[in-house]
């Protein structure tokens, strides 16, 4: 039987190649079919592009507080319309050496420039910017999609492709040199000439028409004024182009090399407005700065945050009135921190005036918290199961390492085990010591980083334990939330949402959970211990807050004194220092008299609180919580317990009052002081009355907790959903009515 023929090798050149034919086919038909529709929805959409770019001019942007007061606002006003007639054509020629030097010869998408990209692309496996023609770039700055995607990108030349349709070169080039940015709040090239160089287009150099049209690829950060030696360097490259184009002549081109910046002399006029609650808006600006997709600066922007400028106000003049007070004894700085249960921040106090300082210290000092770091220590140790919150911890001698020899760390307490309620309550530095050893100096930090995100630490300090080492009070009120919210860290959070330009919300904020940071009966037990510590330890001074919990601390040679602690709803952190200037301009810290966490930074925390508390209410603990069934048996006990010296004033807070005025100590009676703190050692700043309130006057708030506003859910601790009879760990905790948890754990069975 004979063989079947080979086919030849052109037989299966040929089938391979009407393969290849067809599927090039398919493809071609594809693509021109998706072309088609691209084009088909700019057609639509073009008319709405045109309405948008006769808009020159955006309204201010804005920044506003939770109670609706405008706290900045930046207007994007420097604009000089130009026609046709009056751009230089030399400035025409820079514009399209810098962005787009094919611009007259394509129809809006430069073919030659995205084929160079994707081959780079192919070469490479990333893609590199660019590609966009001025057309493009008109497109993009009147709709605002800056989007990075292909998708993007394909939306963009469909509206070029036709844009170029319906308008003349000459018009699209009045539209791009007319709406873009060039920095320092200059829209458009005729501004641009004016901020920085103080001159009509017509009396420009060659050099400078060249500087301007560079500028507006990175107009922030590379224009004349942030950065001249950037700004020189980008001239040149344009100036490059026009030679090898022959825009310019060989000795144009030398004489514009040589030109100096020339930059106008006179201060350019300041665009922004004044800044009320300037600490906090700066921390709004530093996030919208970071944030892609938000052109703050370009106007039009709503940006809605967290702030009460009612307690704001309030919290301000309170904590200044405290420091006054304290002076005698070398206190002249302050800061004060309060966000909710949800993250939201409320107030963003220092005692210092912006004129004074622009520094911001909740948002950027790096301080050492002292004993108020104690809790993470002990945390650490309850969760490996090493010491347990009912157990004992050694309290004798500890030793350390200190500049090549050896010294005894002070601490208090008896030289003995002790338990460790009272080794926490009254702050003993031996036993935080030898709790830290117990489980480890590398665990203690490793946990301090991934369970309550204090980033700022640095490594191989011994005396860690003992706060000398460095944190910010964000980072302290994020890491205290973990004990209130049962094992669960929120971070503090400043914007609520973004409102663009067009009045389409661009970002929402809402809180950000990690659930299960360290687990509920750790967390629980934390909580547990730091209420002793109000209760009958270094805290005492807090006591009268409301389910006030928390922890003093103060540095060696009582260089900071602290009280972090927390509500039911609020987390506060208040610091407290004394700061000089030496010779040279440098901060320095210095040592105040006698002034510790607990004498001082408590009762300042107390009154602060105390207020934000008097204005929105706190959250009820949950009746069939433990915590709560524990403090109803303290209180029957105390009740029984309670003699005449209830009819003693012991308030340490001074309300906020009706008109915002400071007045004297209520007479409500409070918890009698307790022995670890004597009234007469705790000094009281003086009264300071004022002619005129510093705020608005505070009305109670009608969505304080007990009117319905929060509801009580059990979640699953590893998951944060509804939990299930299946998951081991399980939470009981406040919400706001609505955003309690609506799914079921998938994890544990939830199906």
């Amino acid at each position: 039987m004979k063989k079947a023929p080979r086919r030849s090798i052109w037989s299966k050149l040929k089938i391979a190649l009407v393969i290849l034919g067809s599927l090039l086919s398919f493809g071609v038909v594809g693509l021109a079919f998706a072309a088609n529709q691209q084009l088909k929805w700019a057609e639509d959409n073009l008319p709405d592009l045109n309405s948008k770019l006769e808009k020159y001019d955006r309204a201010p942007s804005e920044i506003v507080s939770d109670d609706g007061v405008v706290l900045y606002r930046e207007v994007p006003e420097r604009r000089k319309i130009v026609t046709g007639k009056q751009i230089p054509t030399m400035l025409i020629l820079a514009t399209e050496a810098a962005e787009d030097k094919r611009f007259m010869e394509h129809d809006g998408i430069d073919v030659w420039a995205l084929g160079r990209i994707l081959t780079i692309a192919a070469s490479t496996g990333h893609a590199s910017q660019g590609g966009s023609t001025i057309t493009m770039q008109v497109v993009k700055n009147a709709t605002g999609d800056t989007a990075r995607t292909m998708d993007r990108k394909f939306r963009q030349m469909a509206l070029a492709t036709v844009l170029e349709r319906r308008y003349s070169k000459e018009q699209i080039l009045e539209l791009y040199l007319n709406q873009s940015f060039y920095g320092q709040g200059a829209y458009g090239v005729a501004a641009a000439a004016q901020v920085y160089f103080g001159k009509d287009l017509e009396d420009l150099s060659i050099g400078e028409m060249a500087t301007l049209a560079r500028c507006v690829r990175s107009p922030t950060r590379e224009n004349p004024i942030t950065s001249p030696d950037k700004a020189k360097f980008n001239r040149d490259v344009v100036l490059k182009v026009m030679r090898e184009e022959e825009y310019i002549t060989e000795e144009q081109y030398q004489h514009a090399l040589k030109e100096d910046l020339n930059l106008r002399r006179e201060q350019i006029p300041n665009l922004k407005s004044g800044k009320k609650e300037p600490y906090f808006v700066d921390y709004v600006l530093s996030q919208l700065r970071d944030m892609e997709g938000v052109r703050f600066s370009e106007g039009g922007y709503r940006v809605e945050t967290t702030l009460d400028t009612n307690m704001q106000a309030a919290a301000v003049e309170m904590l200044r009135d405290r420091i006054q007070g304290y002076r005698g004894s070398n206190v002249n700085i302050g800061a004060f921190l309060c966000m909710d249960n949800e993250g939201r921040i409320q107030v963003m106090a220092n005692s210092t005036t912006y004129e004074k300082s622009q520094f911001n210290v909740p948002a950027q000092a790096l301080l050492q918290p002292g004993s108020s770091f104690k809790p993470f220590v002990y945390a650490t140790a309850f969760e490996t199961g090493i010491l347990s919150p009912g157990g004992t911890i050694n309290n004798r001698d500890y030793t350390i390492r200190d500049r090549g020899g050896k010294r005894k760390i002070r601490g208090g307490g008896p030289e003995d085990d002790v338990p460790i309620r009272t080794a926490i309550a009254k702050s003993y530095n031996k036993a935080a010591m030898w709790a830290q050893k117990a489980v480890g100096l590398d665990n203690v930090m490793a946990t301090a980083k991934t369970s309550f995100d204090l980033n700022h630490l640095k490594p191989n300090i011994e005396t860690t334990a003992l706060g000398a080492n460095t944190v910010t009070m964000l980072e302290m009120a994020e890491a205290y939330s973990v004990f209130q919210q049962r094992g669960t860290r929120v971070k503090p959070y400043a914007i609520k949402r973004i409102i663009g330009p067009d009045g389409t919300v661009v970002k929402t904020f809402t809180p950000e959970r990690q659930v299960n940071a360290i687990s509920t009966s750790t967390a629980a037990g934390v909580d547990r211990l730091r209420r002793a510590g109000v209760e009958e330890g270094t805290g005492a001074a807090a006591s009268g807050v409301e389910n006030a919990r928390g922890k003093t601390g103060t540095t060696s040679d009582n260089k900071d004194a602290w009280f972090c602690g927390y509500t039911n709803r609020f987390v506060g952190i208040v610091w407290l220092a004394n700061e000089t200037r030496s010779k040279d301009g440098r901060v320095v810290r210095g040592q105040m008299d006698d002034v510790d966490g607990r004498k001082y930074a408590a009762p300042t925390w107390a009154k602060l609180v105390g207020a934000v508390v008097d204005r929105f209410g706190d959250i009820p603990l949950d009746p069939s919580d433990p915590l709560a069934q524990g403090r109803e048996a303290e209180r029957r006990s105390e009740e029984s317990e309670k003699s005449a010296t209830d009819d003693i004033p012991t308030d340490d807070r001074i309300p906020y009052r009706e008109g915002g005025t400071a007045d004297a100590p209520d007479t409500k009676p409070l918890a009698p002081a307790k022995e670890e703190l004597p009234r007469d050692q705790a000094p009281e700043p003086p009264v300071k009355r004022r002619s005129q309130p510093s705020a608005e006057p505070m009305e109670p708030n009608e969505d304080a907790p007990g009117n319905g506003k929060y509801v009580y859910a059990t979640v699953c601790a590893d998951t944060g959903q509804l939990a299930t009879s299946a998951c081991p760990n399980r939470m009981r905790l406040p919400f706001e009515k609505g955003s309690e948890p609506k799914r079921v754990c998938q994890l544990h069975g939830g199906g």
